[in-house]
């Protein structure tokens, strides 16, 4: 930081003035007009010039709100493909069969991870978020935010898919009868992220390589939708595909049910949630029997709890 403060203070005097400050801006990627609105929070004392102290106080923070700008954009989109192949796959299930629908949902589920999971993790799905949050790996703070873009994903992109997505949304918040529904988002939810926390484990242990990470959730996506199909049931399991496809069709005009629509907003959920306290009984069980350190998220909550 010391570095680049030095390279924006032309004139040498350990400060930067406003003429200096729109370089400061241009570098974490602001126009000039917007610059000489920021100057004012970044000279914290009102002296007209800003400090090395008050540079770097104000520098981390500009990157912190670009950096989640670009971790929303990355939600959004990731979520924005798998709500539309979604729809795809809804609409083409009669023609094409379930083991295509399976491979093409665990093909876009696979592509979206690779594409987000440098920038923002890779949570495309407000479930995983929520059970994030829970287990101590993802900050509360955030969580708002990373659900409402990933709703707004999958809302954009249903709208762009609006012909299959009237089709999607009405098989989906239509599907009878309702305790079935529930019970079958719920338990395929709780075993969908059990499994992926065990994945993501392997992977923070060292055990499966980063790379095969996503190709691992896609096969357990694209198997547990080959189960389901098989068995006749046809749930969500993402909340945000789900109330997207309610809040796109109800602009079409198209009745839905708003109980329909809650189990699969709600089921996914409560399923992932209940995948936590397993996830780290399951955990503390490997670390006994092998005799490890424990695990990744468990070593977070003890230094956590210790401090």
């Amino acid at each position: 930081m010391g570095r680049v403060f030095n390279r924006l203070d032309l004139d040498g005097n350990s400060k930067l003035s406003q003429p200096e400050f729109p370089a400061v801006m241009w570098v974490a990627g602001k126009q000039r007009k917007v610059a000489e609105a920021e100057f004012a929070p970044f000279d914290q004392n009102g002296d007209g010039t800003i400090s090395h102290d008050e540079f770097a106080r104000n520098a981390v923070r500009l990157a912190r709100r670009r950096s989640m700008r670009r971790r929303l954009l990355a939600e959004a989109g990731g979520v924005g493909v798998i709500a539309w192949f979604s729809c795809v796959v809804m609409v083409a299930r009669p023609s094409i069969g379930a083991v295509a629908c399976s491979s093409m949902m665990g093909a876009a589920v696979a592509a979206a991870i690779y594409a987000t999971r440098k920038f923002s993790g890779a949570h495309l799905n407000p479930a995983f978020t929520a059970a994030s949050v829970a287990s101590g790996s993802f900050r509360l703070h955030d969580a708002p935010a990373y659900m409402l873009a990933q709703l707004a994903g999958a809302i954009i992109a249903s709208a762009a898919h609006a012909g299959f997505m009237l089709a999607t949304a009405t098989q989906i918040v239509l599907a009878p009868p309702m305790r079935t529904h529930l019970a079958a988002e719920v338990g395929v939810s709780f075993l969908l992220f059990l499994l992926f926390f065990l994945v993501g484990d392997e992977v923070r242990r060292g055990r499966l390589a980063a790379n095969l990470g996503p190709t691992a959730v896609a096969g357990i996506v694209a198997g547990f939708m080959l189960s389901t199909e098989t068995a006749g049931l046809h749930v969500c399991l993402n909340p945000a595909v789900g109330l997207g496809g309610m809040l796109v069709s109800a602009a079409w005009g198209v009745p839905s049910s708003f109980a329909g629509v809650g189990v699969s907003v709600f089921g996914p959920l409560i399923g992932s949630m209940l995948a936590v306290p397993i996830f780290f009984k399951l955990e503390q069980a490997r670390d006994a029997l092998f005799r490890e350190q424990p695990g990744g998220l468990r070593r977070r909550l003890l230094r956590r709890a210790a401090t």
